[in-house]
């Protein structure tokens, strides 16, 4: 199952089909994200994740050579060594491949939903009011502030309703 926010990514930012400016969106909704490096990222972790697959097609291959020569009772301690590198350099690339994918997806959760190509991207007009509008005693919170005080992006089981009731008091 895709994450939501790499779901958001590819139907919004990366094949977006629409005359809609993704960055243009996003100045709009008051967000600075940056859009091309976000695709720079994406592009990395493509190639991580090829090249990762690529070495464990090897590995496989390797120790699949190796599995054969011990079965025969012979030993190839060059081909066991070259396994043991490719392991490291597979190592290496998942450390990579990781700490770009936790870039990616915090660029990935500023991005606002991108709005349909009939909205106008003008400034919005009050076409009416009904009643007074309430003053809050509070400032609002956005959702990656939110859910980074529940420490948590998972939605709370119902033992941790009463820890989401208090933190939201904190803050009403």
């Amino acid at each position: 199952m895709l994450h939501p926010a790499r779901l958001h990514y590819d139907t919004q930012v990366k094949n977006y089909h629409l005359n809609v400016d993704v960055k243009h969106i996003v100045e709009l909704r008051g967000e600075s994200v940056d859009i091309d490096k976000l695709k720079e990222l994406d592009h990395q972790r493509r190639q991580l994740v090829k090249a990762c697959d690529t070495k464990r097609a090897e590995l496989n291959h390797l120790t699949r050579e190796i599995g054969k020569l011990k079965r025969t009772g012979r030993d190839d301690p060059k081909l066991i060594e070259v396994a043991r590198q490719l392991s490291a350099e597979i190592a290496n690339l998942e450390q990579r491949l990781r700490s770009i994918e936790a870039e990616f997806m915090h660029l990935l959760l500023w991005i606002p939903n991108t709005v349909h190509a009939s909205v106008p991207l003008d400034e919005p007009k009050i076409l009416r009011e009904v009643g007074e509008s309430r003053e809050h005693k509070f400032d609002g919170l956005d959702h990656f502030t939110f859910s980074r005080l529940l420490n948590s992006w998972v939605w709370p089981t119902s033992l941790e309703v009463p820890k989401l009731q208090a933190l939201t008091s904190h803050y009403i």
